[in-house]
């Protein structure tokens, strides 16, 4: 029972109604009829708690033992009451049997007992209005209401349609209450009692049926149906829901449409910053992955490195360095080979140059698989020439002196005669550049390689020592950055305590690193900042049309807090993954044109290089500001009712 004694709503001082007093009985139909502007709407916010009301004379409104004098606790009437709208509340991406599932269990039941199980997998768009009206009275009695405030149910319906949700309400009014507003005199016919509603107050009628429609009681199997409602539980509701806010991410193609647009913006975004990089991060890239540069030099001074037992275990054990062989450099000049008894001869001349020593095992030599004629080392005493150098011995038929001998003097040694295994071919930049570790050769025709293994075997040579009584090693990395962190390390103790000198790697940089930094970094950051204004007016949009999901659950008995929470919640995960799309996509593209690059070399540059480290904080700034535009855009979303949501919606229509 509600009774309600001297309740007066005003705006401004102008009184809608004035002392309404009504006693509204546990069950039965109830029509308020008045003008427009007269209050209807208005006593059914009151009734719901939406909104406030004055008390006259110590009255109020009593409901469930309690009295509310200014405002009905909202919390309390909606465990018992439905508020039914003119336009019905759905979510408009799920079909009307998953809008009734968040209510309660066994919806196909009472949509067959309503005529209306062929629309369960129908969406709320694709029904007529009475079968909306219809499927929001069900999803009230789902629930367990017993009180159905409905507000112009019948408006916008038809002739048959109105006769068809009268009818229904009729029949459901002997086990609830029903008050309902509407201008339409058709109620009239069903009705239990007319109240009409002035300024001045209400007036109530007992009305007398000639349709006999209008005596039709609910049948033992409606009853039946109605004493079987199983409510959800607040855990399950809240479950169901929020996958339920995960399906809207994904329900609509226009947001799917918007959500690619984003992600095309980032992809730009992080294709700029592949392109950019950091000069340092760049150049230790390039060194690594398009030169190879992984040697340096170390010069001892007037000993062995293995007699220096300190330096040499520590070199030995650093996990930096994969291999290190014996060199000679730089000793002794040799001059052009001459063939004297069918042996290629190098002997000492002052205008020509040593041999380069390169390691056997070819993992460590990145100018192992640039063979032409021949092949790489498999002996210690095989020689491998320049393709210039090859030239200049066989101008016309080079492959001619594989298998041929070449008879070098070594450091002023006892002559070697060394096999010719393998000719190399013109070395690109690339390989060019990776020579340079060793030195510096404006011309590959008077250059031939030796191996370490055979270096290795002539170690005990007095005479291999340097000038300087010291000795030079190759110290071999598994990249160009652990290279030059060696060498930091070591450099940084004084060059006076230190019985070595070590060589810097070659540089692997140059000026267009440096304006690729300048330029195109904050290009990209720029490119991000776009990405995620166009993601705040794709927000906005959102927001305006297409939030409604968020009023229809809390409609449905959840928590709008908790909704909101759920909600961003999600959106961060989405918008984690959408970003994580584009960085996969850009990678994706990027290696992609890297390895054709480093296949055919169309250009001999590094075109992509990867910063893990600017590759997170782009990720990360992006994700979180993104996010941070969705809240900012929904907290006026936060604090509104259902109600109030719906109002201010149909004021943007």
């Amino acid at each position: 029972m509600i009774n309600i004694d001297n309740i007066t709503k005003s705006y401004e001082n102008n009184p809608i109604f004035k002392k309404i007093n009504l006693c509204l009985t546990d069950t039965g139909f109830y029509i308020l009829l008045g003008a427009s502007g007269s209050g209807k709407t208005t006593l059914l916010n009151i009734l719901y708690g939406i909104e406030t009301f004055s008390s006259e004379e110590g009255g109020g409104i009593e409901f469930n033992k309690a009295v509310y004098v200014n405002r009905v606790d909202m919390s309390v009437m909606k465990k018992y009451a439905e508020y039914i709208t003119q336009d019905p509340i759905f979510i408009d991406y799920l079909t009307i049997k998953e809008n009734l599932s968040i209510v309660g269990e066994g919806c196909e039941k009472w949509l067959k007992e309503f005529g209306l199980e062929a629309i369960a997998d129908r969406l709320p768009g694709e029904l007529s209005g009475g079968e909306r009206q219809r499927a929001a009275i069900i999803r009230a009695l789902m629930g367990g209401k017993s009180i159905l405030l409905c507000d112009e149910p019948t408006a916008s319906l038809d002739k048959e349609n109105k006769h068809t949700v009268f009818r229904m309400l009729r029949e459901l009014s002997h086990s609830v209450l029903i008050i309902c507003s509407t201008h339409d005199k058709t109620a009239l016919d069903y009705a239990d009692v007319c109240l009409t509603i002035d300024r001045y107050g209400i007036t109530a009628s007992e009305l007398h049926k000639a349709s006999s429609t209008a005596k039709e009681t609910v049948t033992a199997k409606a009853r039946a149906l109605f004493s079987a409602v199983k409510p959800l539980p607040d855990t399950k509701r809240h479950k169901l829901a929020g996958c339920y806010i995960k399906k809207w991410f994904t329900a609509h193609k226009n947001r799917r449409r918007q959500e690619l647009s984003f992600a095309f913006f980032m992809f730009w975004a992080f294709i700029l910053l592949f392109l950019s990089d950091t000069e340092i991060h760049r150049t230790d890239n390039k060194g690594t992955y398009l030169y190879g540069l992984n040697m340096v030099s170390l010069h001892t001074r007037g000993s062995d490195l293995t007699s220096l037992s300190s330096e040499w275990i520590a070199i030995k054990d650093d996990r930096r360095i994969l291999h290190i062989s014996l060199a000679y450099q730089g000793s002794y000049p040799v001059k052009e080979p001459e063939l004297l008894n069918g042996l290629y001869s190098v002997e000492p001349s002052e205008d020509t140059t040593t041999p380069v020593t390169l390691p056997f095992d070819k993992e460590y030599c990145n100018i192992a698989n640039n063979v032409k004629y021949g092949q790489y080392f498999s002996e210690p005493d095989q020689v491998m020439l320049s393709y210039d150098m090859a030239l200049r011995l066989e101008p016309f038929t080079p492959e001619k002196l594989i298998g041929t001998e070449l008879d070098v003097d070594l450091y002023g040694l006892s002559k070697q005669h060394l096999t010719i295994v393998g000719i190399f071919d013109s070395f690109t930049p690339g390989e060019s550049k990776w020579l340079e570790q060793y030195s510096y050769y404006p011309s590959w025709d008077n250059v031939y390689f030796i191996n370490d293994r055979l270096t290795a075997e002539m170690a005990g040579s007095e005479e291999l020592y340097s000038y300087d009584g010291g000795r030079t090693y190759h110290l071999y990395f598994s990249s160009y950055k652990n290279a030059k962190a060696f060498v930091k390390d070591y450099n940084s103790v004084r060059s006076q305590s230190k019985p070595y000198t070590l060589s810097n790697p070659p540089s692997a940089g140059n000026n267009t690193d440096s304006a690729l930094s300048i330029i195109l970094l904050p290009m990209s950051l720029i490119m991000m900042l776009l990405s995620v204004l166009f993601f705040s007016q794709m927000v906005r949009i959102e927001f305006i049309h297409d939030h409604g999901f968020i009023t229809a659950l809390e409609y449905n008995g959840c928590s709008r807090k908790w909704l909101m929470r759920r909600f961003y919640s999600l959106q961060i995960l989405n918008i984690a993954k959408t970003v994580g799309f584009s960085l996969i996509a850009a990678f994706g593209v990027s290696a992609a044109i890297n390895l054709y690059n480093h296949i055919f070399r169309p250009v001999w540059h590094l075109i992509f290089s990867y910063n893990t480290l600017l590759c997170i904080i782009l990720y990360t700034c992006t994700v979180l500001l993104s996010w941070l535009v969705t809240v900012i855009l929904y907290r006026k979303l936060r604090g509104m009712s259902w109600y109030t949501d719906r109002i201010v919606s149909h004021d943007l229509l």
